[in-house]
């Protein structure tokens, strides 16, 4: 934790709330539930304020940024979309699109059969796909938050999302 002077450097969550485009009490809540289950002081409050600690302001914006980097660029995509699917059996991330827009993603082990399932339900002419392992599903839902495709209806919201990102910090210690 830094410190200067034996201070501990805290940080207002009302900053936390706007880089998650949340509200104070959502930030709050979301922080006390996490500090429970960690059972360590992730909030302090002064001056009828309540305060992060630094570190873990750092720390959530480091793990953020760490999963953005697996959102698949939109080029990307594009320029893997075919209209045949792969054949093996391993975990993809799948895009479906009705020409060049992104409609759907998902994640299958098995994708021509997951595709077949999509036909009946929605219009695409494309599939690209990307052979993914561990971790595929934050993945697809942060992809899914990225592109906010119309036929995904389990979008991530912001409060799903950090809550997503505190439940990596636990993983990660």
């Amino acid at each position: 934790m830094p410190c200067y002077g034996g201070v501990k450097i805290m940080i207002l969550i009302s900053q936390l709330a706007s880089d998650f485009e949340l509200s104070i009490k959502d930030i709050h809540k979301i922080l006390l539930s996490y500090s429970n289950q960690e059972s360590f002081q992730v909030l302090s409050y002064k001056d009828s304020q309540y305060f992060l600690h630094q570190q873990i302001y750092e720390d959530i914006n480091y793990i953020a940024e760490s999963i953005r980097k697996d959102i698949i660029s939109e080029e990307e995509i594009l320029s893997a979309a075919r209209a045949e699917i792969p054949f093996e059996t391993r975990p993809y991330l799948y895009f479906l699109l009705q020409d060049d827009t992104i409609v759907y993603t998902g994640m299958s082990v098995d994708l021509p059969n997951r595709i077949s399932t999509h036909n009946k339900d929605k219009t695409f002419n494309k599939v690209a796909s990307f052979k993914r392992g561990k971790g595929i599903e934050l993945i697809e839902k942060i992809n899914i938050m990225h592109y906010n495709p119309i036929y995904n209806k389990d979008i991530l919201t912001q409060e799903m999302w950090l809550r997503t990102i505190l439940k990596e910090m636990v993983g990660r210690r």
